[in-house]
């Protein structure tokens, strides 16, 4: 049976390397976190769609109380579903929340030390 590595096992590159990797997912939960529900569900929902793989997909209705159908799921039914008139609406909303998340996640590494912006 083969361990994980443990801390103290990691070259000191590797152990900081991975210690800001878990710093830039508390970021992303965070942020993610402190959007308001309605936001949040609808951020998820549309990201969930394409990029999130089945077990990311359960997690993520575990984790924010979602409950949907992930088979066939259009942008247009996540229009309908949140009350947004059109699919355009619908993109300039998940924009606008993304724009938020963002400036959250920035701010976040920045508090962390981790983000060095570039002239």
């Amino acid at each position: 049976m083969t361990e994980s590595p443990r801390t103290s096992d990691l070259t000191e590159e590797e152990a900081i390397r991975k210690d800001r990797e878990e710093t830039r997912n508390e970021c992303k939960d965070m942020c993610v976190k402190r959007l308001p529900k309605e936001e949040r569900e609808l951020i998820l929902r549309y990201v969930t769609r394409k990029e999130r793989g089945e077990s990311e997909v359960e997690i993520a209705k575990e984790n924010f109380e979602i409950t949907l159908n992930m088979q066939d799921e259009t942008v247009e039914k996540i229009a309908k579903a949140f009350e947004i008139k059109t699919v355009n609406a619908l993109r300039q909303k998940i924009n606008h929340i993304r724009s938020k998340l963002d400036k959250c996640f920035v701010d976040c590494l920045k508090k962390h030390g981790l983000f060095h912006e570039t002239i």
